[in-house]
């Protein structure tokens, strides 16, 4: 009984050819599977500004300060109501209403939803996309709807999203939305 060479040199080129195969895959499954915004993590804004989610209402008064308006009684948005609000906030030109969100069982911060005050044009969408990429990059995504535009940034903690878009009887509206990243927002179209 002889050592077979031939044999045992082609169970290794398989072998190999196998480990390159398994290597390649791991490395398309570890780039799929690393966080949306991993390069950009440390542009993750952790809320708005000083304002982060999980606040009470006085922290987030304390946090914002002056500009901060009592809404009473607070505007109601299913499980959550808005207390606060920024009035007339100058963004990129044009004049924005802010409200802060809290849930209704915890009384903590949990959305943050700005609104342009007057009817929204391409223009105004384009400036406010060009800010919010100069401050936290490439957005995850940013497409095309049947009735306007839209684009969202995912972080590990927060989701932030801008939407352009017609409201019958409304006009062209413009908002945008920060939200926490509960951890199962995987593609940018879940968010928000």
């Amino acid at each position: 009984m002889g050592f077979n060479c031939y044999g045992k040199v082609e169970q290794m080129k398989e072998r190999y050819s196998m480990l390159r195969v398994t290597a390649a895959l791991s490395l398309c499954l570890a780039a799929c599977t690393l966080p949306l915004r991993a390069a950009d993590a440390d542009k993750d804004p952790k809320g708005w500004q000083r304002v982060q989610f999980g606040m009470s209402e006085s922290e987030v008064a304390e946090a914002v300060g002056n500009e901060i308006t009592k809404v009473d009684p607070p505007a109601d948005y299913a499980d959550n109501y808005a207390p606060l609000r920024i009035v007339d906030k100058k963004i990129g030109g044009s004049d924005y209403d802010i409200n802060f969100l809290f849930d209704k069982k915890t009384n903590k911060l949990t959305r943050i939803m700005m609104a342009l005050k007057g009817s929204a044009t391409e223009g105004v969408y384009q400036t406010l996309l060009t800010l919010l990429t100069e401050k936290y990059g490439k957005p995850d995504s940013d497409f095309a709807k049947s009735d306007g535009r839209e684009a969202k940034w995912v972080f590990p903690s927060t989701v932030v999203g801008v939407s352009f878009f017609e409201l019958p009887g409304l006009g062209r509206l413009l908002r945008v939305g920060y939200s926490p990243n509960s951890g199962d927002v995987k593609d940018s179209k879940d968010a928000l």
